[in-house]
């Protein structure tokens, strides 16, 4: 998993570890599956689904479901947000849907309009459904 490190209020993929990245000012609609991290800081329409790392910039915006193993969250997701790892709500983070995951960080500032589910029934197993989902998908 990539280490994220503050530079200038925005986080990066530490050690050159981001495979993909949707800009500020692109926009891209389809189902996104990935391996490795991602990080978005333009408009993506659909779900997004992987065992590893989303990071969402600022300007970020997701209208979609988002199935991930961490997320790193300072922009907009508007649709069910599901972190088997960490999901951490940077201070200018608004999730608009419900969010479930084991485990939270909410900086102060972050949004949360939905409801938030800590419990995950047999997160190992879930995380083994994903990572055979993701890679079916890559095949």
């Amino acid at each position: 998993m990539a280490k994220l490190q503050p530079v200038d209020n925005k986080f990066v993929a530490a050690q050159g570890n981001l495979n993909a990245f949707l800009d500020k000012g692109s926009a891209f609609e389809g189902k996104l599956t990935f391996q490795g991290a991602v990080r978005i800081d333009g408009k993506f329409t659909g779900d997004a689904l992987s065992d590893d790392k989303l990071l969402v910039g600022e300007s970020g915006r997701i209208y979609g479901n988002v199935t991930v193993g961490d997320a790193d969250v300072g922009g907009l997701i508007e649709g069910t947000l599901t972190v088997l790892g960490v999901a951490h709500l940077r201070p200018t983070a608004r999730v608009k849907g419900d969010i479930h995951t084991a485990r939270l960080v909410i900086d102060d500032g972050a949004v949360v309009n939905g409801t938030i589910n800590m419990t995950m029934p047999d997160p190992a197993a879930r995380a083994k459904e994903l990572q055979d989902e993701v890679e079916k998908t890559l095949a």
